[in-house]
């Protein structure tokens, strides 16, 4: 798994325009997938993409209308989960 999220996430931070899609409309359902993988615990405690997924969602916060935009359609177990990941990452 860390190979594919490995993945997404370096084709996250270079801003991939095949990865974001136009204007950034796969934002959503990028933050959804993060989301979904963090709830689910899809990825081991010890991997390195925890981190970086975490980053990835730091970066999007810091655009607080495109923030809100990706996370209005989550459930409050996927915000909970989000929420945790990023604790755990600052610690």
């Amino acid at each position: 798994m860390d190979a594919i999220y490995g993945l997404l996430c370096d084709l996250l931070e270079a801003n991939s325009p095949q990865a974001l899609g136009p204007q950034g409309n796969n934002l959503p359902r990028i933050v959804y997938i993060i989301a979904e993988t963090f709830l689910r615990n899809a990825l081991p405690e010890n991997s390195s993409c925890r981190p970086r997924l975490a980053n990835l969602i730091r970066m999007i916060q810091g655009n607080p209308q495109v923030f809100q935009s990706c996370v209005g359609g989550l459930s409050g177990e996927q915000m909970g989960a989000l929420q945790e990941a990023l604790r755990a990452a600052q610690a």
